[in-house]
């Protein structure tokens, strides 16, 4: 009876662990939820699409959230692509913020389709792939407003199963593919531009309107469709579709012939009274201007920022605007600037030429943060991972560390490392097992400005960067005008890295005890404990530390089990409830942990009850 009760009481306790996690808290009851991506992920963000997709998986296994809708919104990062392959999952759309400059590469397939539905990929520029989108099966598949530039080895579009229905390509630029699009089932075609393919089309159960073919190999298909390019007799005779860069930028001149040309059922997202072809036009259409894209500043004097940029190749641009503030974008939801220091005027300033300044910044430096506490330094093979406090006001954090110390037991002649502000975990790499290092951190303070800048078809139009006016963010650029001492160093800490290994040698990582216990390390019992391991001790400072502790006592308790073999049996019955508890964090639903901790707390009142009753009889007994 008391072991019962253990086991129920570990299962309720890892049920209220699990109410907490992040994963848990991110499945509101919000039927829409947006994942960001970026390459340098904040809190709550990841850094891969994939991971991203991993994540909803996760939440679509709690009943009460399998049929929200997910949109995975991947941040443009001015030329930096996301080289990744990936397989979605069915209701779900993944979104690039800006076509020109959100890039996803690959060596096969980037994103297999295979039996989903409900699916729309958008807003992306695909650069290389064997194949970029391949469709195998399913429903309602829509890919829209991308551009696909894969080399004459690439297949932009492939779909290979005759089963799939529904399929739309809407508003897309295929350019100098080997094949734009190849397709075994039907599916419908309209204000695409296919300029200098191999093949346009390979498949003739195809609905095709109202697209542009020009310098392909083979169109493919005899019926270019409704209102399509070249059709004479309709006063749409073969011509240049006039890109503002027939080899980068894929944007229309103003007297392209693909402007105002497309199907009226799909307007423009920034003129709903006009109708363009290809990627930069439709509702989905980001913006109808390149962003920016090779920002440089330095410091002229050491109060003026000095910025300047190459002139956009589209003859709609007329002016720029010139933004700044004291703190990064992309540390913003959403990305903004919102400065007002600089004589110029304030962030958002018009100029009519590729160079600005910011002049008259000012330069007294701020307040010297103060000293940031080291939490915890765990080790690892060949590395040190250190946690360490936030600072109010830090801009950033140098890390210290030597294998000498002064005498302030201080690191003497320290290798640095600065990070930003945002990173309170580091780890440091390239060490020596075995050899003591000293550690501390110090908080930094700057004054730093930075700032970005748009192109800008009417400049007497208000400041709206991403609209049909004005382009997007350029790449962000920075200079530090003033800077504070750094913060006194933190407290010291003294450790070691070293192998994580058990003695003996057991096969795996980690779970030492639990491995001894179970005979071997692929057993489903450790690989539970395992997975709890790396999904809810090591994210966070305690979880960290319990593991360091572990793996520095536990290969020594396995290899006592392993030498006293009868040990074996009560060590698996002790870990029972921790197997049965960190089955039901990682697998059970939110509703089914709700219940069961519930039936937890019943049985231990129950029990509680009935030991009373038995202390009361037995009282009663003795008087």
């Amino acid at each position: 009876m008391r072991l019962a009760r253990f086991i129920f009481l570990a299962a309720a306790a890892c049920v209220l662990l699990g109410i907490s996690t992040p994963e848990v808290a991110m499945a509101a009851a919000n039927p829409v939820v947006t994942l960001i991506v970026r390459h340098n992920p904040a809190a709550g963000e990841f850094g891969t699409i994939g991971a991203a997709i991993i994540q909803i998986n996760a939440n679509r296994q709690d009943p009460l959230h399998t049929g929200d809708r997910f949109i995975i919104e991947v941040q443009a990062d001015n030329g930096n692509p996301y080289v990744e392959s990936f397989s979605p999952v069915s209701n779900i759309q993944i979104k690039g913020t800006s076509t020109a400059n959100t890039f996803l590469n690959s060596a096969g397939t980037t994103i297999s389709l295979a039996g989903l539905h409900d699916v729309t990929i958008s807003n992306f520029t695909f650069q290389s792939a064997t194949v970029a989108i391949s469709i195998s099966g399913g429903n309602a598949i829509d890919i829209r407003s991308n551009v696909f530039h894969l080399g004459q080895s690439g297949t932009a579009v492939q779909i290979q199963d005759a089963n799939t229905i529904n399929t739309s390509i809407i508003n897309n630029t295929f350019v100098s593919n080997k094949t734009a699009i190849s397709t075994s089932s039907n599916v419908v075609i309209t204000n695409d531009i296919f300029y200098g393919n191999g093949t346009a089309i390979t498949g003739s159960a195809v609905t095709l309107s109202y697209s542009y073919f020009f310098a392909n190999g083979s169109n493919g298909v005899s019926d270019l469709g409704l209102n399509s390019v070249p059709n004479p007799q309709a006063g749409r005779p073969n011509a240049d579709p006039l890109f503002v860069d027939p080899a980068s930028d894929f944007h229309l001149r103003p007297n392209s012939p693909a402007v105002g040309s497309g199907n009226p059922s799909y307007p423009n997202s920034f003129n709903t009274s006009t109708s363009d072809m290809g990627a930069y036009g439709g509702p989905f259409s980001d913006n109808i201007l390149a962003p920016i894209g090779d920002l440089s500043s330095s410091l002229s004097t050491p109060s003026t920022m000095a910025l300047s940029w190459s002139t956009s190749a589209n003859p709609k641009v007329t002016a720029y605007r010139v933004y700044y503030d004291t703190v990064s974008r992309f540390s913003k939801s959403p990305p903004s600037y919102s400065g007002a220091q600089a004589t110029e005027g304030p962030s958002g300033f018009k100029v009519s030429t590729n160079s600005a300044t910011l002049s008259n910044l000012p330069t007294t430096p701020p307040t010297t943060p103060a000293a940031p506490q080291l939490a915890s330094v765990t080790s690892l093979n060949q590395s040190l991972q250190l946690t360490w406090t936030a600072v109010p006001g830090a801009t950033g954090y140098r890390i210290f560390y030597s294998t000498t110390a002064d005498t302030a037991n201080l690191p003497a002649n320290p290798t640095t490392r600065d990070v930003a502000a945002s990173v309170t975990t580091a780890t440091l790499t390239g060490l020596t097992n075995g050899t003591p290092y000293f550690v501390t951190v110090a908080a930094l303070a700057e004054l730093r400005f930075f700032a970005a800048v748009t192109a800008v078809i009417d400049g007497t139009l208000p400041s709206s960067p991403g609209s049909g006016n004005e382009s997007t963010f350029s790449n962000e650029t920075n200079q530090v005008l003033a800077a504070a001492a750094p913060s006194p160093q933190s407290n010291v800490v003294k450790e070691a890295p070293a192998p994580i290994a058990p003695v003996p040698n057991l096969k795996g990582e980690g779970c030492f005890i639990a491995t001894a216990a179970f005979g071997f390390y692929s057993a489903p019992q450790v690989q539970v404990l395992r997975d709890f391991r790396d999904r809810f001790l090591l994210t966070n400072a305690p979880g960290r530390a319990f593991v360091a502790w572990y793996y520095h006592y536990g290969p020594k308790g396995a290899h006592f089990i392993n030498v006293h073999p009868w040990l074996k049996a009560p060590v698996r019955l002790a870990l029972l409830p921790l197997v049965v508890g960190s089955f039901l964090l990682l697998h059970v639903p939110l509703p089914a942990k709700i219940a069961i901790m519930m039936l937890a707390i019943a049985f231990s009142a129950l029990s509680r009850r009935r030991n009373a009753r038995r202390l009361l009889v037995h009282s009663g007994g003795m008087r």
